[in-house]
């Protein structure tokens, strides 16, 4: 029996703070990236650097070109589902700020429960869709693993390994050339790729290797000619941080640093999208696609536990137009049992994947 002691159970303290996804939202996903289906496709027209030349004195023809050459690439988007049980006994114990003698209203908490389950779920799913942009804008490449450590899915976009180099000589040691290794790097993208750079996105370590090196403060204090400005602003809303311009060569960068986390999902660990030494070089325009997939139903949801899905999924068949999510609900034959799932299909696409690289500059 509980003791004669007057007790107020203050409201429930709720830790989630929600993913950041400030390399996806680089990307874009217009209409058409919302699909049903296997796969999808998409066709690139191919353009070069040609320059017309004069008709030689006396000729009056046309020098011929060759029509526009295109090619065809096809993606596959990469499979997610996660679902959570609710089960009937476990909702008459007592729930995160309920008070112990008050009756269990089973639907009412059996539906808070599910709200929290997809809320989080969601929030898994934003995390592995991050984790996909990090490692297409660090590598090129998708490899994503299960916990035993086993790779599940791979993707190489085959990008030039030119945009993927390590430095001579790492940026901590004395004899670092920031401005060289940086300018090398945006050269070798705008002879690829035809856009000129004009971010620099690195982890909260690096970013203090770039600031402290005497070479950038040099350039950092010699505002009033242009050769750099040091300005800190506020974070964009998705986890980056801004730090100000660098002048390399010819060129404006801007400097970013972001240092959001995950749970790796092998290790356990607490892991940097950006691992530390890696810097990442782009145009803000380079383009990344968000492509989602559906799955596809055969039934609708079951009306009996359709009110177990938050609005933004049940109130539309199913189906979230945040993020391409699809949301399913379905009970055993007892009732006893409910479960609520997202699933979606997501690729992260190196559209423009000459339009940036990649630079490894720490140990």
């Amino acid at each position: 029996m509980s003791d004669a002691s007057l007790k107020r159970l203050l409201e429930t303290y709720d830790s989630r703070v929600a993913p950041q996804m400030f390399l996806h939202s680089m990307g874009v996903a217009p209409a058409e990236n919302f699909y049903k289906g296997d796969s999808i496709e998409r066709d690139f027209l191919r353009q070069s650097k040609a320059v017309s030349y004069p008709l030689p004195k006396g000729e009056t023809g046309y020098h011929l070109n060759q029509s526009t050459k295109y090619t065809n690439k096809s993606y596959t988007g990469i499979p997610y589902k996660e679902a959570t049980p609710i089960n009937a006994e476990e909702i008459t114990k007592r729930q995160p700020g309920q008070i112990n003698f008050s009756d269990p209203q089973t639907a009412i908490v059996a539906t808070k429960i599910a709200f929290k389950a997809m809320q989080n779920m969601e929030d898994m799913m934003r995390r592995a869709m991050e984790i996909q942009a990090a490692q297409v804008m660090l590598t090129g490449k998708i490899s994503l693993k299960d916990p035993a450590g086993t790779v599940v899915y791979a993707e190489d976009f085959k990008p030039k390994s030119t945009h993927f180099v390590t430095v001579n000589t790492l940026w901590s040691n004395s004899g670092a050339t920031i401005i060289a290794d940086i300018d090398a790097l945006v050269k070798v993208i705008i002879n690829d790729g035809g856009l000129v750079p004009d971010q620099i996105i690195t982890d909260s370590e690096t970013i203090e290797t770039i600031l402290g090196n005497a070479a950038i403060q040099k350039r950092l204090d010699l505002r009033n000619v242009e050769l750099g400005s040091l300005g800190l602003r506020a974070p964009n809303g998705q986890g980056g941080v801004y730090h100000g311009q660098l002048v390399v060569g010819a060129y404006r960068l801007d400097l970013w640093s972001y240092g959001a986390t995950y749970v790796d999902v092998t290790t356990g660990l607490e892991t940097q999208y950006i691992p530390k030494g890696k810097v990442i070089v782009k145009n803000h325009a380079s383009r990344f696609d968000c492509t989602y997939g559906a799955y596809a139903r055969l039934v609708p949801i079951d009306q009996r536990v359709l009110s177990f899905l938050p609005g933004a999924f049940g109130g539309m068949g199913g189906t979230s137009s945040n993020f391409g999510f699809s949301a399913n609900a379905w009970t055993d034959q007892t009732g006893e049992n409910v479960h609520v799932g997202i699933a979606t299909k997501f690729l992260f696409i190196p559209t423009a994947i000459d339009t940036y690289g990649c630079l490894t500059v720490l140990s």
